[in-house]
């Protein structure tokens, strides 16, 4: 009868989750390891929290969101500028001389009709020559007039620095700064949520690689015992053989019971090693890392379901998470309303430096504006409606999250359940399995009892062993993942220093 090889269709699945989740672990550590340094959960806890990447960049975001939050605090109070401008300007300004030549004309004319009174006290000045002066000055008058321009024009070119203080207020947004505001605020919130939730997955992925390095260790022990159980059985074989109380063919069948003991043992080991492999490369440690705390289950069932699900409806970092982005949409939709109203403002304007300031500029300036979008080449309405659209979506996914962590919570509690139960029914498996295999390597030392009842009681008793610790495994992992669906992650280190609980050695 062929050789048991325990279940490794199921622990070697758990196996290779554990390596992927520590990013990829090779199947063999190096040939000359340093020497492993041995951890307690605890203690491979704050290691994990120390070196974690994911984390560490949560946190980033974390704290940039708090900077961003406390930036937009001001955004009510002024903004005040320093504007400094060297220019180099030409004032072109045209000047009008219509006025100039109606005087012009009014003068001349006056002048030539006082011209007989001015001449007459003139001696020889006659009559006759009188009025040819005034008919002459009064024939020239248009040629003169008309020499004249409409108007002049001036230009002035200069450099002057221009230093001035510009100030301006807010004082209606139509709820833009403070949906610009509670944005931010919801940022906040959301990058906690996300940190949280980053912690609360690494305490069960830790929890999934710590003890299946645990359960590859464990199996690595059943292995090792029934390759030393095989070994013995094969000498008191050959010996029995060479006294002819067994049968040659018995003895090969022995044999082979043995070699196949070696090559489970071998791929043992190789999980061993990949799974030390994935805990040291989780942890991002020099030296292999390897687990202290035995496979456990607890004595008592857990608490009702109800005590685990209630608080994750509001406390778990993802419903967390998906509430602040729902806050957040319901600001955009705030702030894409707001630009349908109109913008009020305070503004004013000093200049520094009066005596460069140009004519017609203000010493200084202060007033009340109003600005309003006419027309925009971005419809409003639809952004609107965009804005609405995301936050109806928001509530809805924050429902469905709800109903999908209590989908999951329930999930883990029957698996965590189901998992000690199982747990329970094998020890009695073990202890009837372990007196059965001493009874028949008793027999078949004696010669009472064949190969194969001996190697069928070695079979019977690593299977149950094995499924012992696969069951302890599968609760432990089922309790993280429980825990971590509650929102609760961070307590699983609580359970597992209990010392109300069967352990797997």
């Amino acid at each position: 009868m062929p050789l048991f090889r325990p279940s490794r269709a199921r622990w070697g699945l758990y196996l290779s989750l554990v390596a992927l989740c520590a990013g990829g672990a090779d199947a063999r550590a190096a040939d000359a390891p340093a020497a492993a340094q041995v951890l307690d959960f605890d203690s491979a806890e704050q290691t994990l929290l120390n070196v974690s990447d994911s984390l560490a960049a949560a946190d980033a975001s974390r704290r940039a969101s708090v900077h961003a939050s406390q930036a937009l605090k001001s955004l009510r109070l002024p903004t005040v500028t320093l504007d400094v401008q060297e220019i180099r300007y030409r004032k072109t300004l045209d000047l009008p001389l219509s006025l100039l030549n109606q005087g012009v004309e009014s003068v001349t004319s006056q002048f030539i009709d006082n011209l007989p009174d001015t001449l007459s006290g003139i001696a020889g000045a006659s009559q006759q020559l009188i009025e040819q002066i005034a008919s002459r000055l009064e024939a020239r008058y248009p040629a003169i007039a008309d020499a004249v321009p409409d108007y002049a024009r001036v230009q002035y070119e200069d450099s002057l620095l221009r230093p001035t203080v510009t100030a301006a207020l807010p004082l209606f947004t139509g709820g833009a700064i403070s949906s610009l505001q509670d944005a931010a605020a919801a940022r906040v919130d959301l990058a906690d949520a996300q940190y949280d939730s980053s912690r609360n997955l690494l305490g069960f992925r830790l929890a999934q690689v710590y003890f299946g390095q645990r359960l590859a260790r464990q199996i690595l022990t059943f292995s090792t015992q029934l390759r030393d159980d095989f070994e013995a059985h094969f000498d008191n074989a050959v010996k029995l053989e060479q006294q002819g109380m067994l049968s040659h063919a018995r003895r090969l069948q022995v044999e082979v019971a043995r070699n196949a003991a070696l090559r489970q043992y071998q791929r043992a080991d190789n999980d061993d090693r990949a799974a030390t492999d994935a805990l040291t490369r989780l942890l991002q440690s020099e030296r292999p890392v390897e687990a202290s705390e035995p496979l456990f289950v607890l004595y008592d069932p857990l608490p009702p379901l109800e005590r685990f699900s209630t608080p994750a409806l509001d406390q778990h970092p993802q419903v967390r998470e998906v509430d602040a982005g729902r806050r957040i949409a319901q600001q955009g939709r705030r702030l894409a309303r707001s630009r349908l109203w109109p913008q009020v403002y305070a503004f004013g304007e000093y200049n520094l430096d009066r005596s460069e300031e140009l004519p017609i500029e203000p010493d200084w300036v202060v007033g009340i504006g109003l600005r309003y979008t006419l027309m925009s080449n971005v419809d409003r309405v639809q952004m609107d409606r965009a804005a609405n659209a995301k936050a109806d979506a928001a509530e809805k996914l924050l429902q469905s999250t709800r109903n999908e962590l209590l989908r999951t919570i329930s999930r883990s509690y029957d698996l965590v359940d189901t998992a000690r139960r199982q747990f329970l029914l094998l020890q009695v498996n073990i202890d009837a399995a372990r007196e059965n295999q001493r009874v028949q390597t008793l027999a078949f030392r004696e010669g009472q009892a064949t190969a194969t009842d001996l190697i069928d009681a070695q079979n019977a008793l690593m299977l149950a062993q094995t499924q012992r610790a696969t069951e302890a495994y599968e609760y432990d992992v089922a309790l993280a993942a429980l825990l971590t669906a509650s929102g609760r992650g961070q307590d699983f280190g609580d359970y597992v220093r209990r010392r109300d609980r069967w352990t797997v050695p």
